[in-house]
């Protein structure tokens, strides 16, 4: 499986003033031990995602020292090796604001065989 197929892109918002920075946190629901990741005082970038300054996954040389909006789940959480392991995995996304812990965003992310299989095919038709 190919490393973007799993790369998350946070969208918040580009009139969110009261927040300035946030703060995220991403439960594996499906693992047993329901790892988590967790970064805090994010801030977006001129587009409203989230710009990820920290983690292996930047010193992995993906991004450079101002971030990257793209988060991708092999290099930065530690219970995944490989792709294969997020197969048929759900993760609980939740944003909150770092000034009041006030969720702005609970999402859930499904990875499936339907979606790998769709964006594989994507990656094919362009190639």
């Amino acid at each position: 499986f190919l490393k973007e197929v799993y790369a998350l892109k946070i969208f918040i918002s580009k009139n969110a003033p009261l927040y300035h920075r946030f703060d995220l946190r991403i439960i594996d629901l499906t693992h047993r031990d329901n790892p988590s990741y967790v970064s805090r005082g994010l801030n977006l970038d001129d587009e409203g995602f989230m710009i990820f300054t920290e983690g292996k996954h930047l010193r992995a040389g993906i991004g450079n020292s101002t971030g990257n909006n793209k988060l991708h789940p092999i290099e930065a959480f530690s219970w995944v090796k490989k792709s294969v392991d997020l197969h048929q995995h759900t993760l609980k996304l939740e944003v909150r604001s770092a000034k009041n812990g006030y969720v702005l965003l609970e999402r859930y992310i499904h990875f499936g065989e339907k979606e790998e299989k769709r964006m594989m095919r994507a990656r094919r038709d362009v190639a």
